[in-house]
């Protein structure tokens, strides 16, 4: 797969991802901020509004807000920059890979702007719960990324298949199409 071909399919999932995202921190800000939580699904489902300013599970919300700053805000974007640059220019990686790599960029890249437009804090609204057990507070975001790590798991454990280990191994910007043998 050529550069810009791993650019744009970068730049189609980060835009659907911080759209959808955003968006959805948005409807859950208007109709949760001020209201009782939501139970859906039976009860599996409950919405509710929250901020945090730590890390899953509001881990880091007790440092100092300049700590969390660099640690959450400054940290995590050069921990961004760095995956897309590598998902950008790996040049064996296949689309499924990129994808992968894309999901788990978007869905920081969006915690990362509520950080940097919510006084360092991520809006967080859903929860699952199973009787006494349940998750922590999430948001769309969150599935992205651990729908990418996922993802990424999988596509890395299985054996390519010929047409993949091919698209793999080709010279990212060769016009002929020719297929380079790696070592």
């Amino acid at each position: 797969m050529k550069t810009w071909q791993r650019a744009l399919l970068i730049l189609l999932v980060l835009t659907s991802c911080i759209g959808c995202d955003q968006v959805s921190k948005d409807i859950a800000q208007d109709s949760l901020r001020f209201s009782r939580p939501v139970e859906l699904l039976g009860g599996l489902l409950h919405l509710y509004y929250a901020e945090n300013s730590g890390v899953a599970f509001s881990l880091g919300a007790e440092l100092s807000k300049s700590l969390r700053y660099w640690l959450f805000t400054v940290g995590s974007g050069v921990v961004l920059i760095g995956l897309f640059l590598y998902a950008l220019l790996r040049r064996r990686s296949t689309r499924w890979q990129i994808v992968a790599y894309a999901l788990m960029i978007g869905g920081g890249l969006s915690n990362l702007l509520d950080r940097l437009f919510n006084d360092g804090r991520v809006i967080d609204f859903m929860m699952i719960k199973v009787g006494a057990v349940h998750t922590a507070i999430f948001n769309l975001a969150d599935v992205m990324i651990l729908f990418g790590c996922g993802l990424l798991v999988v596509v890395l454990s299985r054996p390519l298949k010929a047409a993949e280990s091919a698209e793999a191994t080709a010279a990212p910007d060769d016009e002929s199409g020719a297929d380079e043998t790696v070592f």
